[in-house]
């Protein structure tokens, strides 16, 4: 027969358990969803969002590309990396170049995107050298003469900014007329192979388009001086 103090301590006993027990619920709940937290922030730090490849994020402007389907967008210390600059991956899981966008070269020619921004309002799309149609940005030939870009750096340290043939202050990348001679490069494509690199009318090894004392007539009946011959 149990007394009402063993009954009393066995109630005490079983409210203490319960006790132990909701608050045992609640620290597992609490675990787990603290662990859900943890999973939903790594997703968020790797994936800024979702973006259509048609649009290429550079420095605070969007600027129309093309359009290949959609892939993640990527971040790189709050900044936003161009989908090109991600690899073929589409889940984005892995093998992501992340890229300073004041470095980026989409036309690979020795000139930054920025650089190529020539009224400096923030959107290289609308910078157009030669007219042709197709930003600097994405032009291998800038100023549609001939030469591409990347080969008008003579001097060969990379930055074809600083090579200025005739000195009026336009780097020949962007000056129709290297030598300033008054012929544009494009025309001292003397044999007509669109290359103007290879032709050197009087043969001093400079091609005509960066020399500029080579404007004699070169058509038969004259010699290297540019003087009529009478065959005298």
């Amino acid at each position: 027969m149990t007394t009402p103090a063993y009954e009393y301590q066995l109630h005490q006993k079983k409210s203490i358990r319960n006790v132990l027990i909701v608050i045992l619920l609640l620290l597992l709940f609490l675990y787990l969803l603290r662990q859900f937290d943890q999973r939903q922030e790594a997703i968020t730090r790797s994936y800024a969002g979702v973006v259509n490849r048609a649009q290429v994020v550079w420095s605070g402007a969007t600027t129309t590309v093309r359009d290949e389907g959609i892939v993640p967008l990527f971040t790189n210390g709050g900044n936003r990396v161009s989908p090109d600059s991600a690899s073929n991956n589409e889940t984005g899981s892995t093998d992501v170049k992340q890229s300073d966008p004041t470095q980026t070269d989409s036309d690979g020619d020795g000139i930054s995107d920025v650089d190529e921004d020539r009224n400096g309002d923030g959107d290289p799309s609308n910078d157009d050298t030669d007219g042709d149609g197709i930003p600097d940005y994405l032009d291998t030939d800038d100023d549609g003469d001939g030469i591409p870009t990347a080969q008008e750096d003579l001097d060969k340290n990379g930055d074809p900014s600083n090579d200025d043939t005739d000195g009026d202050g336009i780097p020949n990348y962007l000056d129709g007329d290297d030598d300033g001679d008054g012929i544009p490069t494009r025309d001292e494509d003397r044999n007509g192979d669109g290359n103007p690199s290879n032709d050197d009318t009087d043969g001093d090894g400079i091609p005509d388009y960066l020399d500029d004392t080579n404007n004699q007539d070169s058509s038969p009946g004259t010699g290297n001086g540019g003087t009529l011959s009478d065959g005298i």
